[in-house]
């Protein structure tokens, strides 16, 4: 595959866009293997989680805008030695899923009498507690984080 050439400033700029991108993926893959792996998941951190990567997704989306026009993906292939990869698709793939992920998480999280969620309970001490996930809610966002690790290469 030959190699194509950059200038200094746009070769910088495309190993710059190309980190970026594989920092917010490696976040995003980092949080659902973690909350894959563990045995509580209390709710303010799925929502934290949620926010997050509805910002991640809005960088990433401006990361890859363009891609096949402006060098990057043409970049990324040399990189990482991968003459038909196609990132645009890849990033497609990834974003339906973690949309998918965040919808979900938005529909069917506990939420409160006024709508609000409902992140926390009272402890017995009338302290408010991160809400834990119920043995059904802990298994259904598992599958959900199965789905979106997967879709991160």
């Amino acid at each position: 595959m030959p190699v194509p050439s950059y200038s200094r400033t746009s070769g910088i700029a495309l190993k710059r866009k190309l980190e970026a991108y594989k920092t917010y993926t490696g976040r995003i893959k980092d949080d659902a293997d973690t909350f894959i792996g563990s045995s509580v998941i209390n709710l303010p951190d799925v929502r934290e989680f949620q926010a997050r990567n509805v910002n991640f997704l809005a960088e990433l989306d401006v990361l890859v805008a363009n891609a096949s026009t402006n060098g990057f993906l043409e970049y990324v292939r040399v990189e990482e030695n991968a003459t038909t990869y196609d990132l645009s698709a890849d990033h497609a793939t990834f974003r339906v899923q973690l949309d998918a992920t965040i919808t979900w998480v938005a529909t069917n999280f506990p939420k409160d009498a006024t709508g609000g969620w409902a992140d926390y309970i009272t402890g017995g001490d009338n302290s408010p507690q991160p809400r834990p996930l119920t043995a059904p809610q802990m298994t259904a966002f598992k599958s959900q984080m199965s789905l979106l690790s997967t879709t991160i290469k």
